[in-house]
């Protein structure tokens, strides 16, 4: 009885089939395939000690591909000498999995991917190798090799981020050591350290003095059994790294930074690129926080807020702050404000405040609108010249232009009521005919528009591209809850001008304020003025500077005349914020670069950003990867952020394994260079480079745990000509299951 259930079951669900095929064709599916079923597909990533033995893994690998860092190229025949050899000649010092990679990407068909080597695959190299085999539709697995001979050497110990241009060197011998008579340790051709016969260390370490930077350390074992050969990196010192980072435009240029540090210098857009936990001081040569692209304002705010880094913001140019509102990420971080101390110190400036007094502003609006007039003249210079109209459907001058000293607006506003409709165009047209008529040489030109924006349709663009092109900017406030704010932000925005929302009369002062000073900002002072220091005393003369606002938690070292800060900072925990009111390369300040004393404040200032040495590290590179040793009497729970090459970043917790002594093994997924920070707590600690050499094997901890991994029953190729050929199989199938059970 059950059996003819299922019999039944299976006759109608095949008539079914043909169409879940078909679906799967056009939703584009992957299609299971069991593991069984798929041709094998095998890399073999071999190092230079399986020179000798290529002949034999010819004979037993047919038809595999030998995974080179250029490319995989398929294993040669066992009688194919000099194919064999010029093959032997290619292989690099550690099996390299690049040409496997490489290979995977381009494969069209899936296969049982099988990757082998004496050498565990570090997890991300696993990762990519999946992700690539997953792409083909293949499965994926990783085969340990038996290695060609023992490993001679098993370790190299080395001081990290040196001061000194040599340093001492401890290399671990291996047990493979044995198998060869003769050992050396050379670099630039120099020999450093040999040991032959029984003339070996005791301990099995081998310690030399090597020369930081430069050439490598070559590191070769020879004798009747064959030859071994490694490179490591020999590492830099910190007199050799560069400190500081110079974002500029001018990267050919060299100033004072340069006199005093070694730096490197980026353009301005090549910043997101740079990693900048290589630097104590990142400055910004004349190039506004606005003017960087947002993925490297992103990453430098990053590391300002994480103290990995101090900023020197240069302010060489009126441009340097103009398109900043001083609310962003970076410009929270400074220690001054874009806007000059005083309205005083600002140009003259002819404004027309525009009031609507249209029915629609009746009530609390209008009275919104009448304080709005009345501040606004409180707040401008005596010495500006003020326009008032009144506009609904008609206009009306309170007074054409006259110097602000001169104005009275309380009683002129107070009898007004809101009545009529609302011409906005019409007022804006007027207005710029009388800006347009004035007779003020030398005097800017602003128009503040109090309104709520409800107002009869018109071509604003067409009087606003009018505007521009007079040099009038145009400000508007925009007044009550049902305000057109999109017509009034839109006519600030294209004539240069500030939307401002005014929610009460308590915010009109200080919006008022800030846009005076944002329209007409004399960002910088083109003239000969005196730098003084703290104690008032004259130290140099400068030619030009920008005039910004110190910020209430900032110390100014130098300033002008007027109390304008030239030197400015914040502190931020060991680290700080230094703002510099003009240039570095003498063309406004030869004579303050040529005073000891001048510069000797600026010096001392950037001096103090760069972080006590409060951790130094030994790094120990073996076949598993690295470990940094960290000492430091004063850490407490220190941990390393690792950094490397395409953008890799990874935080380790170090183990205290003695007082004052903290270990952290790193991962290093490619062979490279490295930089690693000592965070304990908020603070940076320490930074020291770390030379990732994968010349001992490469494998790591994390790797040795990852191995076992199952390799996936199915394999899940996308090929809709598969689910095609189903599909008419199904039916084929389907019509003759169908014509048998009629008979």
């Amino acid at each position: 009885m059950a059996q003819r259930k299922s019999a039944a079951f299976g006759k109608a669900l095949l008539p079914v089939l043909p169409f879940l095929a078909l679906a799967a064709y056009l939703a584009d599916l992957p299609l299971p395939v069991p593991r069984p079923f798929l041709p094998e597909r095998r890399y073999l990533a071999l190092d230079a000690s399986f020179a000798p033995r290529l002949a034999e893994l010819a004979r037993a690998e047919r038809g595999a591909r030998v995974s080179l860092p250029d490319a995989a190229i398929r294993l040669p025949e066992p009688d194919a000498a000099e194919a064999l050899a010029a093959l032997a000649e290619r292989l690099p010092a550690r099996g390299s999995l690049a040409g496997a990679l490489g290979d995977l990407g381009r494969s069209r068909f899936p296969a049982r991917v099988v990757v082998a080597g004496d050498f565990l695959p570090t997890a991300a190299e696993r990762t990519a190798l999946e992700e690539a085999s997953r792409a083909a539709g293949s499965t994926f697995r990783f085969e340990r090799l038996e290695p060609a001979a023992p490993r001679p050497f098993m370790a190299l110990g080395r001081e990290a981020g040196g001061r000194h241009a040599s340093y001492e060197v401890e290399l671990a011998l291996g047990p493979g050591a044995a198998a060869f008579a003769r050992l050396r340790a050379s670099q630039g051709g120099l020999l450093l350290a040999e040991a032959a016969g029984p003339a070996r260390p005791a301990d099995g370490v081998l310690r030399f003095v090597a020369a930081a930077g430069g050439e490598p350390i070559v590191l070769e074992a020879s004798g009747d059994g064959g030859s071994f050969r490694i490179e490591v990196a020999a590492g830099r010192t910190e007199a050799e790294s560069a400190r500081v980072l110079v974002v500029t435009e001018r990267p050919e240029l060299s100033g004072a930074l340069e006199a005093l540090y070694r730096t490197d210098r980026v353009l301005p857009e090549e910043l997101g690129g740079v990693d900048l936990s290589r630097y104590e001081l990142i400055a910004l040569d004349g190039v506004g926080p606005r003017s960087l692209p947002p993925g490297g304002a992103d990453a430098l705010a990053e590391a300002l807020e994480g103290r990995s880094a101090s900023l020197l913001a240069v302010a060489d140019s009126a441009g340097f702050g103009a398109a900043a509102d001083d609310s962003g990420r970076l410009e929270a971080l400074l220690p001054v404000i874009s806007r000059p101390r005083s309205l005083e110190r600002l140009p003259e400036l002819a404004v027309l405040v525009m009031l609507d007094v249209s029915g629609s502003m009746f009530g609390d609006k209008l009275s919104l609108a009448k304080v709005s007039g009345v501040e606004l003249l409180r707040n401008l210079k005596a010495r500006d010249l003020v326009g008032l109209l009144l506009f609904s459907d008609r206009r009306t001058w309170v007074y054409e232009f006259a110097p602000g000293e001169e104005t009275r607006a309380a009683r002129e506003l107070e009898p007004v009521a809101a009545e009529g409709g609302t011409d906005l165009a019409a007022a804006l047209e007027e207005g710029l005919d009388s800006l347009a008529a004035l007779d003020a040489p030398g005097t800017g030109r602003h128009v503040v528009v109090v309104s709520d924006g409800i107002t009869k349709p018109a071509d604003f663009a067409t009087l606003v591209e009018r505007a521009v092109a007079e040099g009038v900017t145009i400000s508007t406030m925009a007044i009550g809850d049902e305000a057109d704010s999109a017509l009034l932000a839109s006519i600030a925005a294209r004539s240069g001008g500030r939307a401002w929302r005014v929610e009460g009369p308590d915010e009109i002062p200080a919006v008022l304020f800030r846009d005076r000073a944002a329209i007409s900002r004399a960002g910088f002072l083109d003239e000969r003025t005196e730098i003084f220091a703290l104690d008032g005393t004259a130290l140099a003369v400068v030619d030009g500077m920008a005039q910004y606002t110190a910020k209430e938690e900032a110390q100014v070292l130098l300033s002008n005349r007027f109390g304008d800060p030239f030197l400015a900072s914040v502190e931020r925990g060991a680290r700080g914020s230094i703002f510099l009111a003009s240039d570095l390369y003498g063309s406004m300040t030869a004579e303050f670069w040529g005073s000891p004393r001048a510069a000797g404040v600026v010096a001392a200032r950037l001096d103090a950003t760069f972080a006590e040495r409060l951790a130094s590290a030994r790094v120990v590179e073996d076949e598993r990867g690295l470990t940094a040793l960290v000492r430091g009497e004063l850490l407490v729970a220190p941990e390393l952020e690792v950094s490397g090459p395409e953008g890799w970043k990874e935080r380790v917790r170090a183990e205290r394994v003695a007082p004052g002594l903290f270990a952290a093994r790193v991962e290093a997924p490619w062979a490279g260079e490295y930089v690693a920070l000592v965070r304990d707590g908020s603070e940076v600690a320490g930074r020291f480079a770390l030379h990732a050499s994968g010349g001992f094997s490469g494998a790591s901890a994390e790797a040795e745990r990852a191995a076992p991994r199952k390799e996936s029953f199915f394999a899940l190729p996308r090929n809709r000509g598969a689910w095609l050929l189903a599909f008419f199989g199904l039916s084929l199938a389907s019509s003759v299951a169908l014509r048998q059970r009629r008979r």
